[in-house]
């Protein structure tokens, strides 16, 4: 395969996910350029980490696109661990690009519509307030799937083993909410609404008695795992619209 002008793809990427009209704390496009003009290979991670810049690097990635990259919402001093993982970019001449909110909101490549979409269940429409963004999915279980435990079973099958299970709510689901990452901030809305299930990534201890009491189900997938679906749809997306291989970078914190 050929290298592709890293400007294209860049454009591309803005326009294909929105990334000026979206409102988010991150600072999401390309925040770190290089003097490359051309992406021959390409890597997606979760996490603008250490190690998977140092493994971008060693794969001869050209232009690293991340979900979670250094500034979140005011000018961030550059200390010792941020001071590394900038030099590592420099040194192997390795573009960051950034896709935070609007990779896990969007309705072919994003977190939450990837996921549906793999565990087979329609999507109905974006569901939540944060900041008026709009973060959750409300889908619809496909008929013949009729209990959490069944549920439990198609998630480990199909996408990964759930982290754990909060079952507070009724046995039988028909719609849920699916929010990827740190979403349970928005799990009071999702019982007002009379859902029968709430799925999401990062676990709380201040939210456990909250569920318990409202009696709504939740499903924890982890907030790195449920982070992952994206960047690797987004990679394959990539590969087809460019013609670039792509490659998943980055350590696996189980969390």
């Amino acid at each position: 395969m050929g290298k592709v002008r890293k400007r294209e793809i860049v454009d591309y990427l803005n326009a294909y996910l929105r990334i000026k009209e979206i409102r988010d704390i991150s600072l999401n496009g390309l925040v770190v350029d290089n003097e490359r003009e051309t992406v021959g290979m390409i890597g997606v991670a979760t996490d603008a980490s250490l190690d998977a810049i140092k493994e971008a690097k060693d794969k001869g990635v050209d232009l690293l696109i991340v979900h979670h990259g250094f500034y979140w919402g005011s000018p961030l001093y550059i200390d010792l661990w941020l001071r590394k993982r900038l030099k590592y970019l420099f040194d192997a001449d390795m573009a960051l690009y950034v896709a935070h909110l609007p990779l896990d909101i969007h309705n072919e490549v994003g977190n939450n519509y990837g996921a549906i979409k793999i565990l087979g269940f329609d999507a109905i429409e974006p569901f939540g307030d944060y900041h008026g963004i709009p973060i959750g999915l409300k889908f619809k279980v496909k008929d013949g799937i009729s209990t959490i435990g069944e549920l439990v079973n198609i998630i480990s099958q199909r996408l990964f083993k759930p982290k754990d299970v909060w079952h507070f709510g009724r046995e039988e689901v028909d719609f849920g909410v699916y929010c990827s990452g740190g979403c349970l901030s928005i799990l009071d809305q999702v019982k007002r609404e009379g859902m029968d299930l709430f799925i999401t990534g990062e676990t709380s201890h201040a939210y456990y008695t909250n569920a318990k009491d409202m009696e709504c189900n939740v499903i924890l997938l982890g907030h790195y795992r449920s982070e992952t679906v994206g960047v690797r749809l987004l990679g394959e997306h990539l590969k087809e619209k460019f013609g670039i291989e792509y490659v998943f970078v980055g350590e696996d914190t189980g969390l």
